[in-house]
């Protein structure tokens, strides 16, 4: 399945990049590193990208998930058609504001239970 093909790709970039395997990696670049992973699969690619990021490798992916990006990116670059709109610590970037700059809709910050969420208020 194509989840399984991303486990597989995901597993060999961490490996060449591991501290253990290659003591001079510094820098990850991931590309929607979340595409086609089912739940239990995105928190473990979570806990190995905190892991090395903890062990001093810069993690850069993409995404589209602005949830995602909330809860585990320290900074953030917000780019509409290649153009920044906004660069710095995720709660600064991810704003109603900045969002509705970069998406062309109206978005609210909630908090739920101690969980920061994003969700879109514009209608159909």
């Amino acid at each position: 399945s194509g989840g399984e093909w991303q486990r597989v790709r995901l597993a060999a970039v961490i490996l060449q990049i591991h501290p253990q395997g290659n003591p001079h990696g510094q820098l990850l670049l991931l590309d929607e590193p979340m595409t086609s992973l089912d739940v239990a699969q995105q928190v473990a690619l979570d806990r190995a990208l905190s892991a090395l990021s903890q062990q001093g490798v810069a993690v850069v992916m993409s995404s589209h998930d602005l949830n995602h990006t909330l809860r585990h990116a320290h900074r953030v670059w917000l780019l509409k058609r290649g153009q920044l709109i906004a660069s710095g610590a995720r709660d600064s970037v991810l704003t109603p504001p900045n969002l509705a700059k970069a998406y062309e809709m109206s978005f609210r910050r909630l908090d739920i239970e101690g969980h920061r969420m994003i969700i879109s208020t514009s209608q159909e």
